[in-house]
């Protein structure tokens, strides 16, 4: 049986059944240079023989490197959905799962045996899940680390995926940079996109003094623009 079609199987196999997508910037991994091509189907090849020894997270740490290389393999992104859903990560997995069920022509031609399972999986994810929000993230800062805890999210921003409705706290770093901790409310009704503030480096950061005169018990300090 073929390598893929075996994973795919052993997927679904050892799953219980489970009970306005952002547009990520998409590429095409037949457009990668040679180099880059070979490292993607090593990864590829780590994935499933992590799948095959039921190492699920280090198969997911694996499928996450191969997805930040390129985004139109069929195999890898079914595989990360599935992952996701074994994992219990409900939203993670119906965003994965979403990206495909909007391709479905080319995942129909790539793979078959992932297009007959598709709907029945979203179907079921949906029941578990479905009022979960699609969401991005963007720092202006290039290569920030973003963290949201509660929801097991650690990767460079920007962010796409899914979260439950509610607040949540997104902790924002870089080596030589002040970490910043922020606050997202994902709200149905809302567009779902979220841009973070901008980090500083550390050597930019002062230290001030301020002497309140007799009586006062707060001072309020605001940027050039005013804003508190």
């Amino acid at each position: 049986m073929n390598k893929r079609v075996w994973i795919i199987s052993a997927l679904t196999l050892l799953l219980l059944p489970a009970t306005a997508w952002a547009q990520r910037p998409e590429v095409d991994c037949n457009t990668l240079p040679e180099a880059d091509m070979q490292r993607f189907y090593e990864l590829s090849g780590e994935m499933s023989q992590a799948v095959d020894d039921q190492n699920f997270e280090e198969a997911l740490s694996v499928a996450k490197q191969a997805m930040a290389m390129c985004t139109s393999d069929t195999y890898t992104e079914y595989t990360l959905a599935r992952l996701y859903d074994l994992t219990n990560d409900c939203p993670d997995a119906f965003y994965h799962y979403e990206v495909l069920a909007n391709r479905p022509d080319s995942v129909k031609k790539e793979n078959a045996d992932i297009y007959k399972e598709l709907n029945k999986h979203l179907k079921n994810i949906r029941k578990k899940c479905g009022d979960a929000v699609t969401v991005e993230v963007t720092c202006p800062t290039p290569e920030t680390r973003l963290q949201i805890a509660s929801n097991n999210v650690d990767t460079v921003c920007p962010y796409y995926g899914k979260l439950m409705p509610g607040s949540y706290t997104v902790m924002l770093s870089k080596p030589d940079y002040v970490t910043v901790k922020e606050t997202i409310n994902v709200d149905p009704n809302s567009s779902g996109n979220f841009t973070m503030p901008e980090l500083y480096e550390v050597s930019k950061q002062g230290t001030i003094r301020v002497r309140c005169p007799r009586g006062a018990s707060k001072f309020v300090l605001t940027d050039s623009k005013g804003n508190v």
